[in-house]
């Protein structure tokens, strides 16, 4: 396998496995589907599904129609799509980032450092599964924020912002 692999195509599902350096694949309009172990992934399909499941640590995953899936990583994500959910699904993350204009967030991992965390959804759900021994300061700003209920103790500040429909569960100063 060569150090990059690249993918352009205009109309088409494409499924990319096996390769072991850098991988850029682009979509117009199909669904795009990687497995194995890349240790870079970029992908973006304009009208599409977008799935990635590997153990990079450097994934930067877009569509502009389309749910966006990416399960295994570690390290460095950014998931985006306009009109789709976004879901992240892996280890521990030194930088995430996750955005839809109409869709649902759904991140599951650990945050490691001082990183930049960001998840942002205009009109969908935003669910964060962290691990127990999280400790991180939250700022989350709705126009209607309807819960937050933690399953666990955090340690950090939660500050809230929006219309005051709260429901909050234990979150604990440093």
């Amino acid at each position: 396998s060569r150090d990059r692999e690249r993918a352009h195509l205009a109309a088409a599902d494409v499924s990319v496995r096996g390769v072991s350096g850098a991988l850029k694949v682009e979509s117009a309009s199909g669904d795009v589907t990687i497995s194995g172990a890349p240790t870079e992934v970029t992908a973006r399909t304009t009208r599409g599904d977008l799935t990635i499941e590997t153990t990079s640590g450097v994934v930067s995953a877009r569509s502009v129609s389309g749910t966006v899936t990416v399960k295994g990583v570690h390290g460095k994500a950014s998931v985006e799509s306009v009109s789709g959910d976004c879901v992240l699904h892996g280890g521990d993350f030194s930088e995430a980032e996750m955005r839809s204009v109409s869709g649902e967030i759904d991140f599951e991992g650990g945050l490691v450092g001082q990183g930049s965390f960001e998840f942002k959804t205009h009109s969908g759900e935003v669910s964060l599964r962290l691990p127990a021994a999280t400790s991180a300061d939250f700022e989350l700003r709705s126009f209607n924020i309807r819960s937050l209920r933690p399953q666990h103790q955090l340690s950090g500040r939660a500050l809230l912002s929006g219309r005051s429909d709260v429901e909050t569960g234990p979150v604990c100063p440093k």
